[in-house]
Parts: C-alpha cells; sequence; structure tokens
C-alpha cells in the first residue's frame, strides 16, 4: 500500500455536515493520496462517511453550544503531544501552581518559550494561562 501524502482532518459538529456537504472534497482529497480523516457528532451518517473509505472519529459535544472554548475542547483531544516545563534552579517558584502565581503577580518578568514554531499560546495576560495546557516533568538542567 502506498503511503499517504498527508493526513486531513476534517472536523464539524455533526457527521449529517460532513455527508452532506463534504463529499466531493473528501473524494478528491482520497484521489490527490491523501488520508481523510472526519470527525464530528455521531448521527446516523457515519456509515455513509466510512463507505467512502475514510476514518470517522465521533466526538460528542454540545450541538447548541455557545462558548468556542468549551465547544472546541473535544476536538482538541484528538492529537496531543507532551510538553516539558523547563525553568532554572534560581527561579523564585517549585511547582507549576507557584510559577502561575508568580506569572499573575509579575506578568512583565513572565515569559515562555516553544521549541516548535507550530505551537504558541495566543497573546494573552499571563493571569489567563490555562493550566491545562502543561505537563510537567523533572528536568535537570546541565
Amino acid at each position: 500500500m502506498k503511503a499517504a501524502r498527508g493526513r486531513i482532518l476534517l472536523a464539524s459538529n455533526s457527521a449529517w455536515t460532513i455527508a452532506n456537504f463534504r463529499g466531493g472534497l473528501i473524494r478528491a482529497l482520497l484521489a490527490a493520496g491523501y488520508e481523510v480523516v472526519a470527525a464530528a457528532h455521531p448521527d446516523e451518517h457515519v456509515a455513509r462517511i466510512e463507505a467512502w473509505g475514510i476514518r470517522f472519529v465521533p466526538v460528542t459535544m454540545d450541538l447548541k453550544g455557545t462558548n468556542p472554548l468549551r465547544d472546541l475542547a473535544p476536538i482538541s483531544l484528538l492529537a496531543s503531544f507532551p510538553l516539558a516545563l523547563v525553568v532554572g534552579k534560581t527561579a523564585p517558584f517549585d511547582s507549576l501552581p507557584a510559577l502561575l502565581d508568580f506569572a499573575r503577580a509579575n506578568p512583565q518578568r513572565a515569559n515562555y518559550g516553544a521549541s516548535a514554531a507550530s505551537f504558541q499560546l495566543p497573546p494573552m495576560p499571563a493571569s489567563a494561562w490555562p493550566l491545562s495546557i502543561f505537563q510537567v516533568a523533572d528536568v535537570e538542567a546541565p
């Protein structure tokens, strides 16, 4: 089997939308050699989508939601990657909660760097940093 040219994720709030409005796009992507994955709230159209030869990932969400952060949370669960938090030994904090407290109290002194151009926090004050984006690991710096 030939390796896919790349992977495309189509996400929607319902399988019905993908089945009725993205069939042509899906067929074109498949013909161009891409692997296509559909993620949506499952309904009676899932079998039709899977019959096109693509993988369907059920994502349960509030179909009448009005909060984009809460409503997009299920989509964020489709992919993950580890993050490391590294600080110097002389830092004035020794835990993630203490770091966040420090950043909120000293926004002009708080900063962050990312190892990949594809990852960055949106511009926001340190007081708004979400605790859930970090996975803490003990790392000895040289």
